[in-house]
């Protein structure tokens, strides 16, 4: 979302990034050149109830703190003379006081995800645990004040598929409330196809359980032995014993010698990895644009991705789109692996879909929105 600042002040607007942390070192490269102001949680160390549970306070003080520094942001825009405020939702505890003092502007909320809520609508990562409906419920009794003021500034719900747009008319996010799909863009002058074409499937992403990725591990199966699979993406420690699952997968399919796992590539790497693979894999059912298939579109690649979220909406005759089923996934990756005038031609659509997406257009639908 770095390209969008920048897109947004090519076309003459003033763009600042307020955010609570902000690590130069691990940031997208994008942001370091953008106007942000950091306002440190650590500067609002305040505790509003005691508990007993150790772990419930240590929450509960950071939320509080938390709070605090989102309130501070909120007087910062407003002094600052924002004609429009966006936040983005990515499913921090819904939804902090980010507009309390934005009476004169247009409050916007971006959705990367829905709330988290009980029930099928949920994704995964988002089902409430006890210790976070506790910790929920307390911020939301000493925040209300707060928090009703700020929803009453908020005048747009902003959304990257139709998908959580979806989702979030069904669960009551959106109300009476504005809403606008405002999709996001690729950058054609990184992303773009070179010819070339390496013998093998790629997924490019994190290495997560909530990716599916014994779905593209075992879509091997059968697969020509000339043929590879590698997985491209950031692990995290807690997550090492997944890493090692699928290597057992493809330990007990006789793959081992074709599959590779790649830790942490560069961004440079991972251009690379996209603009020689044959196929790009997305087994991920839960994903709510899936902006790394539309990057793998750009570079002239035909897509395989599981017919789930917002996937299907991006990839169209770009690709095959798939139940989670490890038969279809097999046969689809042997199919399109063993025929190379297949590849061909549903690379050619996906880069004509990839073609309609860009920045510069999401900048735009954005503004429109906003007005």
């Amino acid at each position: 979302m770095c390209e969008v600042p920048k897109h947004l002040q090519e076309l003459g607007h003033r763009v600042k990034i307020f955010s609570t942390m902000l690590d130069k070192k691990t940031c997208f490269p994008g942001f370091l050149p953008l106007p942000v102001e950091i306002v440190p949680i650590d500067e609002f160390r305040f505790q509003p109830i005691r508990i007993i549970n150790h772990t419930l306070r240590r929450d509960l003080d950071y939320l509080w703190s938390k709070t605090m520094a989102i309130l501070e942001i909120s007087r910062r825009v407003a002094d600052w003379g924002a004609d429009a405020a966006v936040f983005n939702y990515c499913g921090e505890h819904w939804l902090y006081p980010y507009f309390y003092c934005l009476k004169d502007c247009v409050g916007a909320v971006c959705l990367h995800v829905t709330p988290p809520v009980s029930g099928s609508l949920s994704l995964p990562f988002q089902n409430p645990t006890w210790r976070r409906i506790i910790v929920d419920n307390v911020l939301k009794f000493s925040t209300k004040s707060w928090r009703d003021v700020s929803l009453k500034n908020l005048d747009l719900i902003i959304t990257h598929s139709r998908y959580v747009l979806t989702q979030a008319l069904k669960q009551g996010v959106v109300g009476l409330r504005r809403s606008r799909v405002v999709p996001l863009g690729v950058d054609h002058s990184t992303f773009y196809p070179t010819s070339e074409e390496d013998p093998y499937a790629l997924y490019a992403g994190r290495i997560h359980p909530y990716k599916s990725l014994e779905l593209a591990v075992l879509a091997m199966k059968n697969t020509p032995p000339d043929k590879s699979l590698i997985l491209a993406g950031d692990l995290e420690n807690g997550n090492v014993s997944y890493k090692k699952r699928l290597e057992n997968i493809a330990e007990r399919l006789g793959i081992s010698d074709r599959f590779k796992i790649i830790v942490s590539p560069t961004n440079g790497e991972l251009v690379r990895l996209i603009q020689r693979c044959s196929v790009f894999l997305f087994p991920s059912t839960i994903d709510t644009f899936g902006l790394v298939a539309l990057e793998a579109m750009a570079c002239g690649k035909p897509i395989i991705a599981c017919r789930r979220g917002g996937l299907p909406e991006i990839v169209g005759d770009g690709g095959f789109l798939l139940e989670p089923s490890s038969a279809q996934w097999q046969d689809a990756v042997k199919k399109i692996l063993s025929n190379s005038s297949l590849r061909q031609k549903l690379g050619k659509r996906a880069l004509k879909i990839s073609d309609m997406y860009s920045w510069h257009n999401t900048a735009r639908s954005l503004l429109n929105a906003i007005k």
